[in-house]
């Protein structure tokens, strides 16, 4: 589908104070020229900082990623937080190649059922990759 999606809210995880964690419903933004709805599949949880964040012994004065589009801000409750989503485009926006519709795709995002970020922030997993396979990318890189 291309413009005017119906579903404007998604599901998004929120680490709220140490050990505890909430489910919002949140609204999602339109879809600008150059973005794309992804509705998520799978969504890997980090043993290593998203399990800080959880008990909260993170370094709250430290920029949360900025290397990565979907974690910004800092370390501070609420922290919506995570970093390993894979899911398929549902929709394009204006001027998103047609070829993007209904891929496979694995992105650096917090947990959330739904997210809008642009194809650049998108990495194609190759047909050969389950969704179960592909949530473990991060798990790769940081082995490599």
């Amino acid at each position: 589908m291309i413009g005017g999606y119906a579903m404007k809210t998604c599901k998004k995880l929120y680490f709220t104070a140490p050990e505890q964690v909430e489910v919002i419903e949140e609204r999602l933004p339109d879809l600008a020229p150059g973005q794309v709805l992804v509705e998520t599949e799978l969504s890997a949880i980090s043993p290593g900082t998203e399990m800080l964040v959880y008990r909260g012994e993170f370094p709250r004065d430290q920029p949360v990623d900025s290397c990565l589009p979907g974690l910004e801000g800092d370390f501070h409750y609420p922290l919506a937080y995570g970093y390993a989503c894979v899911g398929h485009v549902i929709e394009l926006g204006p001027g998103v190649d047609p070829g993007w519709l209904d891929r496979l795709v694995f992105s650096f995002q917090p947990h959330a059922t739904h997210f809008v970020t642009s194809p650049e922030a998108l990495h194609p997993v190759p047909e050969s990759l389950s969704a179960g396979t592909a949530v473990f990318l991060p798990n790769m890189e940081t082995a490599v």
